[in-house]
Parts: structure tokens; C-alpha cells; sequence
């Protein structure tokens, strides 16, 4: 349960996206703009200062960051 989030969209299709957030993966732009709860990190990755943030707040993180990018 709980809400479950990633910072910017997963994907670069509309359409994918919106059947993401049908089942509860809501992108968003930055971590002040909502309260801990799960989060994706997509595969373009963050930078460090952000997961640090991120698990000072309480985030529970999937960290899918492509080591390629």
C-alpha cells in the first residue's frame, strides 16, 4: 500500500504513463512537493544530494538507474 512515486515520468509515452498512474505511480517533479512514500528513481538517475534527501525523509527507494546512462 501507500503511495508510490517517481521523479519525472518513467517513460517518454504519454500513454504509458498515464496507465502507470491508473495503477498508482505518480510522477512528480521534486520531493517537496509530496510526503514520504515509495520512490522510483528512473533510469536517467538523480543526482546523490537528491537519494541523500530522499532517505532523510523516510522515502522506502528503488533506486533503476541505468549504469549505462
Amino acid at each position: 500500500g501507500g503511495k508510490c512515486y517517481t521523479l519525472g515520468p518513467l517513460v517518454h509515452n504519454d500513454a504509458v504513463v498515464r496507465y502507470f498512474e491508473k495503477k498508482g505511480i505518480i510522477p512528480v517533479d521534486s520531493l517537496e512537493s509530496i510526503e514520504p512514500g515509495r520512490l522510483i528513481i528512473r533510469s536517467h538517475g538523480v543526482p546523490p544530494g537528491v537519494i541523500q534527501e530522499a532517505e532523510r525523509r523516510g522515502f522506502l527507494i528503488k533506486d533503476a538507474t541505468c549504469p549505462l546512462v
